[in-house]
């Protein structure tokens, strides 16, 4: 009788760490998935805080404010030098009919940072501008900036026309 009971004993205490070891098991996967969670929205966040740097400018701006936006892209471009994905194309028709200067970051370097002053420097403060961007639908960040000179004059209805900007 008594080996019957210590064998019941015995095999209680298994039954109890086999639901103990499942009960953990339960906490770990779903602990797991509240991490991935928030690690998904904290990666979301990080999208809308890159694109809200340059969605004021989108539509008609005056050329002052053309200038800040080519101000910030470049700022952006020198803060996220290593992050190829963070690079934004710039396409720029400083005049109607003139070429269109385009700046496409791959490094943001002295040299970058030169081209974007040039575009800068073309853009006329007093005229009103049409700006367009388009965003990268696998990573969602804007990776290329149309600045018209009058709508629709390189964009037209679309950016197809226009390179994929960084390949993203």
């Amino acid at each position: 009788m008594e080996n019957a009971s210590k064998a019941l004993i015995i095999a209680g205490a298994i039954l109890l760490s086999i639901l103990i070891i499942a009960i953990g098991m339960y906490i770990y996967n779903s602990s797991t998935n509240s991490i991935y969670g928030a690690a998904t929205q904290i990666s979301q966040q990080d999208i809308a805080a890159f694109n809200n740097q340059l969605d004021m400018y989108i539509d008609r701006q005056v050329g002052t404010n053309v200038r800040a936006l080519i101000t910030v892209m470049a700022s952006i471009c020198k803060e996220n030098a290593e992050e190829e994905t963070k690079l934004p194309d710039l396409y720029l028709e400083p005049k109607s009919g003139a070429s269109v200067v385009e700046v496409l970051p791959t490094v943001a370097d002295g040299s970058m940072q030169i081209e974007f002053n040039k575009a800068k420097s073309q853009v006329e403060a007093r005229h009103y501008y049409n700006v367009v961007f388009n965003t990268c639908p696998t990573t969602g960040l804007i990776d290329c900036v149309v600045i018209e000179y009058e709508k629709g004059n390189i964009a037209g209805a679309d950016l197809g026309s226009l390179p994929e900007g960084n390949d993203h």
